[in-house]
């Protein structure tokens, strides 16, 4: 009867050892999941996080181009005038001076 006790307490240590290291071997594996499964949720937010900051980086230069449009089209505008301003000024000054040597030379 203690032999039988002894082999049963042997069967039992045995079966718990090998319950441990079942245990052991099933934690190991989810913990590798789950590092797994966490890695892809983390690459998938910033993949995420990245398109949606492209489409407001993307918004905001149509808005900002949308918006520089008239000051863009008003200073072409008003270069144009201070161009053709100065062409005016510059032919006045060519006339003047043409009447000047007009007036030179005729009253030689």
């Amino acid at each position: 009867m203690a032999i039988e006790a002894i082999k049963q307490i042997q069967e039992s240590e045995e079966k718990a050892k090998e319950l441990l290291e079942k245990s052991q071997e099933e934690s190991k594996s989810l913990i590798k999941e789950a590092q797994t499964k966490a890695k892809n949720q983390y690459e998938e937010i910033l993949k995420k996080a990245k398109q949606e900051s492209s489409l407001i980086l993307e918004k905001a230069l149509e808005e900002g181009q949308r918006d520089a449009e008239p000051i863009i089209s008003k200073g072409n505008e008003e270069v144009q005038a201070f161009k053709n301003l100065e062409k005016q000024k510059f032919e006045k000054a060519v006339n003047l001076v043409i009447e000047r040597i007009v007036r030179l030379n005729g009253n030689c």
